[in-house]
């Protein structure tokens, strides 16, 4: 996408990261970009990542402004602080998540229990959608003990399907 004047992002902007630069979603814009709202980044399914690849979000004369919160890829760490410099996203780290157990269905309600870490905390999201964008709201936040933890989420009939991820902070 290439804006020829100024831009200013609110809202969600949806991008999809690729290690193939032609498929690498990229905003250009060739004035001022001011970042706002959330930033929602999806990675290329058939695509393996790494620790230090970067990913260029952004080509602007000047960036300014900031997200005001970061949907990212839950498998890695992300540095998001070159963003305002220089549009770009860097892996820093890998997610940590112990094993998850089998989920169950226990009077109504979904126990997803998994192991922790200590130091770490773990949001539980779901999502009623894996069509781009996804939309993840967290269910449970979990503080690592280095043992297992558990968390029930009442489950409805007028939803027919939810999907559920663990993201390690």
């Amino acid at each position: 996408m290439v804006f020829s004047s100024g831009l200013t992002l609110a809202g969600n902007t949806a991008l999809i990261i690729s290690r193939t630069t032609s498929q690498n979603q990229t905003i250009r814009v060739m004035g001022q970009l001011e970042l706002g709202g959330t930033l929602t980044v999806n990675s290329n399914a058939f695509e393996s990542y790494f620790v230090g690849e970067s990913f260029r979000l952004f080509d602007a004369t000047n960036i300014t402004g900031a997200f005001d919160r970061f949907d990212l890829p839950p498998a890695f760490k992300w540095d998001t602080s070159q963003l305002a410099s220089n549009g770009t996203i860097r892996i820093s780290g890998i997610t940590v998540i112990g094993a998850v157990q089998p989920v169950q269905i226990v009077n109504g309600s979904l126990i997803i229990r998994f192991q922790t870490l200590v130091g770490h905390q773990y949001d539980v999201e779901s999502t009623t959608s894996l069509q781009p964008p996804v939309h993840w709201s967290r269910a449970a936040t979990r503080s690592g003990t280095g043992g297992m933890t558990s968390v029930s989420i009442s489950m409805s009939n007028n939803v027919p399907q939810r999907f559920f991820r663990i993201q390690s902070r």
